[in-house]
């Protein structure tokens, strides 16, 4: 399905393409440009103050060259030459043609507003989406970037970045190079169920689309969290309920603590102490069926089986090296995990990835998620970050 942009505006506009070093897992994807380990790709930044990116050699950006003329821009895109476009979000209702044929690739889409907070509301609006919506349910953190496409496979992806201040993060290559690390290498990775040992999900007439939705929290020093979560549906009962696996993923990066002058500079980083993670079910014509997985106590990985009867089996693995993983659900309310850190896990970064099988007869499958983690600092120094994204996701 092709994302149509409502407005129509004309203007002359000053681009720039730029390449990035991305450095991750090789990917194969049909129609996507394939991206490989260490392979510089194709990012073009709208510039509505054109000005150019700096240069970093094999590092971050490196200018190529500017563009001042859209039809060369949009060239660029019908031969598949650009992995990404970078654009603020005033400037979507000036970019009709240009971002039509960047969803029709399946290229990705990143806009961020220039005074640092963006509106969802309006940059769905600007791009008729009107569903798969992500919201908060804790007011305070501000929204500063949006990243939209549709998978190879088939799976449309959502990608919301959050900050406690406001934040223009076109001008912060660092975390520009991590969103299109995780989007554009990551993701295109991904198969229906991802890192699945096995997976079966039947094929029935009128299945609704698969969704990945993810929000990722930046707190500096105190690291960031990013929370991503794929949905794979499945009509059963025919055709009158849909089962839906949900892989989801907490990938905590504990950051540094404050050096002992209290400034601005970083010294040691934080530790993880502990994390809750839970999913849980919203409407009344919901159900958690199932959560994965069960408690560990020193296990080198942690396993997730899911299955719902002749609809899904699917599986996957993942580290949990000096992490105490106890499984809290309540089924059919909600799946529940509490993760405790020890050893060298507490600096680092970690990854869980707990999975639930939902069900609902409704038009919408709404979700919501809380997570609970605290980080440390010192003895006297303890923070803990509470997020609670929902999630609104079409049956049809």
């Amino acid at each position: 399905m092709l994302i149509l942009l409502r407005k129509k505006a004309t203007m002359t506009i000053v681009m720039t393409l730029v390449s990035v070093l991305l450095l991750g897992s090789a990917v194969q994807a049909q129609t996507q440009p394939t991206l490989a380990t260490s392979e510089i790709i194709n990012v073009l930044k709208v510039s509505d103050d054109e000005k150019e990116l700096k240069y970093f050699e094999k590092s971050d950006f490196g200018l190529k060259y500017s563009i001042s003329d859209s039809t060369q821009a949009l060239k660029l895109v019908e031969q598949k030459s650009v992995d990404a476009i970078i654009v603020n979000e005033k400037e979507l209702g000036n970019m009709e043609e240009l971002l039509n044929k960047q969803f029709q690739q399946q290229g990705y889409i990143l806009i961020y507003n220039g005074e640092g907070t963006l509106s969802a509301e309006n940059v769905y609006d600007e791009l008729g989406i009107d569903y798969a919506k992500t919201k908060e349910n804790e007011i305070g953190w501000k929204q500063i970037g949006l990243g939209i496409y549709n998978r190879s496979d088939g799976v449309r992806v959502i990608h919301s970045l959050y900050s406690k201040e406001e934040k223009d993060i076109s001008k912060n290559e660092s975390e520009l190079k991590e969103v299109l690390l995780q989007d554009l290498v990551e993701d295109h990775t991904k198969q229906p169920v991802q890192n699945s040992s096995t997976e079966s999900f039947a094929a029935l007439a009128g299945t609704p689309t698969p969704w990945n939705l993810s929000n990722t929290y930046y707190d500096a020093p105190y690291g960031n969290v990013t929370i991503t979560r794929d949905y794979t549906p499945v009509r059963v009962n025919n055709n009158t309920k849909t089962a839906w696996a949900i892989h989801s993923y907490i990938l905590t990066v504990p950051g540094r603590r404050l050096n002992q002058n209290g400034d601005s500079s970083y010294s040691y980083y934080a530790v993880t102490d502990d994390m809750t993670f839970r999913i849980a079910k919203r409407n009344s014509d919901e159900e958690i069926n199932q959560a994965s997985p069960n408690s560990t106590s020193s296990s080198s990985t942690a396993s997730v089986s899911l299955s719902y009867p002749s609809a899904i089996s699917a599986s996957w693995t993942f580290a949990s090296a000096g992490v105490q993983i106890t499984h809290q659900s309540s089924t059919p309310t909600y799946g529940q995990w509490y993760e405790y850190f020890t050893g060298n896990t507490r600096t680092s970064s970690y990854s869980s990835q707990p999975g639930v099988v939902a069900t609902n007869t409704g038009s919408y499958l709404d979700i919501d998620y809380t997570m609970y983690l605290d980080w440390s600092y010192n003895a006297d120094i303890f923070m803990s970050l509470a997020k609670n994204p929902s999630d609104h996701i079409p049956d049809f």
